[in-house]
């Protein structure tokens, strides 16, 4: 039997747990759009790089893509396997417009990811000083998107995220996007970028050729966009751009396709610099939120197993307050980037996503690590 005093010291403890917890959460944390800075007579020209794997998606998306109102000028660069006859046809059916080139990548490179060695070829075939990494996949919804782009390459910035948006999504889905894309865009703005999770990214040529690009991590089949932003990202000389009415939208095409890029960056992150600070920093936000709901389902049970009905109504209203204020906080941050989600799901989706990725971290234990690599060291 628990006594009195015990019994009021442990319901004070909860529901102050109940209170504090929700506030160490990224989606607590204030972020604030990086201020576009350049006037548009100012804008330069840039190039837009896309590693093609598929003739038929490059058909249907490189015509909105040519749609972009960009007055200083822009060229598409496409870049797909030597002897890919299907991307050649359809390339040729675009031959009136003088801004889009190709390359291709020699059919006898081994060794080396092939995503990579294509986004090396597209860049050095470049004619501007900046260039803007795409999925031919992935589609910007408004003809000015790489205008509003264009007006945060300033003379401080060396590189430039753009935030994404998952086409035909689960709510689970753009939970698990939108809750890994606040870490990182925070990395970002409040100091040096660790990765990017959105498949759009602007940086310097010159730069890019000046520190070898993928050297050093050319053996890795993924992580195109992780490894660029955490080699050459810079303190405060990153800066985000996520707008509403105009931002790219990815295709991942199947649900297995999105795991495939979850389970890519458990190889991937091992590589990477600085991700002990960003591990320290979400794992602090999930063990508060975890000793949060154990000590709830640790009250309730043993109030239960001791008929304390005290103890049970203060896990009942702890379990309330946690849920409420999580579920607030959430929806602040995703009304300021345009979702719609249902604000009583988001608590539930948040424990959801502790699941997959602990499933992740299984999947990835299990497999065979070379399907990770281009070549056996």
């Amino acid at each position: 039997m628990i006594s009195i005093e015990i019994t009021y010291i442990i319901c004070g403890i909860l529901l102050v747990l109940s209170m504090v917890t929700p506030l160490f959460n990224v989606f607590f944390r204030k972020i604030t759009p990086t201020p576009s800075n350049i006037d548009e007579r100012d804008l330069p020209p840039v190039s837009v790089v896309m590693v093609v794997e598929d003739a038929d998606t490059l058909e249907r998306n490189l015509p909105v893509y040519l749609q972009q109102e960009y007055a200083p000028g822009v060229e598409y660069i496409v870049v797909f396997k030597e002897g890919d006859k299907d991307t050649s046809d359809v390339l040729k059916r675009f031959a009136s417009h003088e801004n889009v080139r190709k390359t291709f990548v020699p059919d006898s490179s081994r060794y080396m990811s092939d995503k990579k060695l294509a986004v090396t070829l597209g860049v050095k075939a470049a004619r501007t000083e900046w260039i803007v990494l795409v999925e031919p996949a992935s589609l910007p919804t408004g003809n000015d998107w790489l205008e509003r782009l264009a007006s945060h390459f300033t003379s401080e910035t060396n590189l430039v995220m753009g935030y994404t948006k998952i086409k035909d999504a689960t709510d689970f889905m753009n939970f698990c996007h939108h809750h890994t894309a606040s870490y990182l865009i925070r990395h970002a703005l409040k100091g040096t970028a660790f990765r990017t999770n959105m498949h759009e990214l602007a940086f310097r040529k010159d730069e890019f050729i000046r520190e070898d690009g993928y050297r050093g991590n050319l053996k890795y089949i993924r992580g195109e966009y992780d490894f660029l932003v955490n080699k050459f990202a810079k303190k405060n000389q990153t800066a985000v751009f996520f707008d509403q009415e105009a931002y790219i939208e990815e295709d991942f095409s199947s649900d297995q396709t999105w795991q495939r890029c979850r389970l890519f960056y458990q190889s991937t992150r091992e590589h990477l610099q600085r991700r002990v600070v960003h591990r320290l920093v979400t794992g602090w936000d999930m063990a508060w939120m975890l000793i949060d709901y154990i000590a709830i389902v640790a009250a309730a049970s043993v109030g239960v197993i001791t008929r304390n009905t005290v103890l049970g109504v203060a896990a009942a209203v702890a379990f309330m307050l946690t849920y409420i204020l999580r579920a607030v906080i959430a929806h602040r941050s995703f009304r300021q980037f345009g979702y719609d989600m249902p604000v009583w799901k988001l608590p539930l989706l948040e424990i959801g996503m502790i699941f997959v990725r602990l499933l992740d971290n299984i999947r990835y234990r299990r497999a065979d690590k070379y399907d990770f690599i281009t070549h056996k060291l």
